[in-house]
């Protein structure tokens, strides 16, 4: 009853490696583009917070910024539900910027 084949052992290890490698993977993939999507939100905000001085600055850091989240979702540096969140904070503000 202690004594497992071989052969058994290495089928077992083979489904858990195939199960845990992708789960890690995956962790690790959705953790850079968090960092990626946070990075990017200061980054959208803080040219916000300037663009009261100077809206025609303002709005062009903002069509910089979406390149540039283009750019990285192209790359899959961020996924498609951070792109969208990414873009439609900056129609916001370019909305807000031009009505005001």
């Amino acid at each position: 009853m202690g004594n497992i084949p071989q052969e058994y052992l290495i089928g077992f290890y083979g489904i858990v490696l195939s199960f845990l490698v992708p789960t890690i993977v995956r962790w690790f993939t959705r953790r850079r583009q968090s960092k990626h999507l946070e990075e990017h939100m200061v980054s959208i905000n803080s040219i916000y917070d300037r663009s009261h001085q100077d809206k025609g600055e303002g709005i062009k850091a903002l069509e910089e910024a979406r390149r540039d989240i283009s750019t990285i979702y192209a790359k899959g540096k961020i996924s498609e539900s951070d792109y969208k969140i990414l873009n439609e904070k900056i129609s916001e503000y370019e909305k807000k910027m031009n009505q005001g």
